[in-house]
């Protein structure tokens, strides 16, 4: 009975000192999405094991999460298999984890998009006007060809999880193409890993020039 009055009273101070984090996931069209789950942190390290992870969003994109009151780091994801890992073809992510600080009894809202890197390579694509075409192979160190990896491409040489431009995969013989504005200087590269890992830069840098709206080029993997 002692056992049992302790439990409820646990039970009874972490509803009373909890907090509702409402989350909502769209697609890269504004539409929601269901049977996503947010993965949240305590602290700035998204690598490691989510330390609360929601129950899958319904079919308008919201789940709600109960936590302690605090602040956190959030992302949004679909993965086919493990929870954990590297993303493949067909997972779709938010990118970059988001700030958000829940406090006792306020409800607090945010926002997630996922994508799936050829949903995005798409969006990017249709989303340019005038475009460059970048096109070639991704290989590895010893010049074969990479499958199912990505090229991106930066304003900036220091890249974000998720960058500015994004090809979608590469097929079985390595070979991708990536639009971009012209009249523009990027930074290029080219990973398996999506999200990019933090502290990413690209390996080559390129200009595109009014006039031009192909140029070849093959990207070398280093991430």
């Amino acid at each position: 009975m002692l056992l049992l009055c302790l439990i409820v009273l646990a039970g009874e101070l972490f509803a009373a000192d909890s907090a509702n984090l409402r989350a909502k996931v769209l697609d890269v069209d504004g539409k929601p999405v269901a049977g996503v789950k947010i993965f949240i942190y305590q602290g700035v390290n998204v690598r490691k094991p989510a330390d609360f992870i929601s129950a899958p969003t319904d079919s308008s994109g919201v789940v709600v999460v109960a936590l302690p009151p605090g602040m956190y780091r959030a992302v949004a994801r679909v993965k086919q298999g493990a929870l954990f890992g590297p993303l493949m073809p067909g997972d779709r992510h938010s990118g970059e984890s988001t700030e958000i600080e829940v406090e006792s009894g306020v409800e607090t809202g945010a926002d997630f998009v996922i994508a799936d890197i050829r949903e995005i390579g798409q969006k990017k694509r249709t989303d340019t006007g005038d475009a460059v075409r970048l096109h070639g192979r991704i290989v590895d160190v010893a010049g074969k060809p990479v499958a199912n990896a990505f090229a991106f491409a930066q304003r900036t040489k220091e890249i974000p999880a998720l960058p500015d431009f994004i090809s979608a995969w590469a097929d079985e013989d390595g070979s991708y193409e990536l639009y971009l504005p012209d009249s523009n200087s990027f930074f290029v590269g080219a990973s398996t890993q999506f999200p990019l890992r933090a502290g990413v830069t690209a390996a080559s840098e390129i200009g595109t020039h009014a006039g031009t709206s192909d140029i070849p080029m093959d990207l070398r993997i280093t991430y």
